[in-house]
């Protein structure tokens, strides 16, 4: 998480479990969850946050991507994208 945090760079898995990190530390419930996603090849990480009573998907690695090239997203995913396979 180190190496990721200093260097802004890594997996889906790098970025969702910092993400996962620096919120549970600052008292936010934040799932790392492991599955597939729509849009990409193979596994896939990101994370959920509960926000307001409920729980949001939230994709660091898509965001990042997106992050510096003027694009308009949202943070908050829509779950149907998203198949869940492991949660921790």
């Amino acid at each position: 998480m180190n190496e990721t945090f200093k260097t802004n760079k890594g997996i889906c898995y790098d970025y969702s479990s910092l993400e996962a990190g620096m919120l549970r530390s600052l008292g936010v419930p934040t799932k790392l969850v492991k599955g597939y996603a729509k849009g990409v090849d193979g596994y896939h990480a990101w994370n959920e946050i509960l926000i307001n009573g409920a729980w949001v998907v939230v994709d660091s690695t898509f965001d990042a991507a997106m992050w510096g090239g003027n694009v308009k997203y949202s943070m908050k995913k829509k779950t149907s994208d998203y198949q869940k396979v492991y949660e921790y």
